[in-house]
């Protein structure tokens, strides 16, 4: 499912789409093949509090340490679309990332983003058991 997302972002002209769950509201560790999606919510709060405040999305720019934080392995990413996921934000986040560094703004629409962000809790459960 994570791929079929991402190849979908890259068909639409994105560099990728991403999820990151909080590691402390999901079961990723072994033997499960997830470790990869792990984020830590300590480790993104201070990430979340710059750039969502008290808002659910955010579009915009991510300085050197976030981009590290949220997406490692990520080449030349310009602006981002990212989600919390769940009713308050509390399991993770859906991020959709560019190369053009004017692709995402604040005040664009969030729409799509917070159906998505409020839909992939239920389908990732079906493979990703939450705590």
């Amino acid at each position: 499912m994570l791929t079929r997302l991402h190849r979908w972002a890259r068909e639409l002209g994105l560099a990728g789409a991403n999820v990151r769950l909080f590691s402390d509201k999901w079961h990723i560790g072994a033997p499960s093949d997830f470790t990869q999606l792990g984020l830590s919510r300590q480790a993104f709060e201070p990430l979340r509090i710059q750039r969502f405040g008290n808002e659910q999305h955010y579009l915009g720019h991510l300085n050197g340490p976030e981009l590290l934080l949220l997406l490692p392995q990520a080449k030349a990413i310009g602006s981002v679309a990212m989600s919390l996921m769940g009713d308050h934000g509390e399991l993770g986040v859906l991020i959709f990332s560019s190369r053009d560094n004017q692709h995402y703004q604040a005040g664009m629409g969030t729409l799509l983003l917070q159906h998505l962000a409020l839909m992939l809790p239920e389908l990732l459960s079906r493979w990703v058991e939450r705590a």
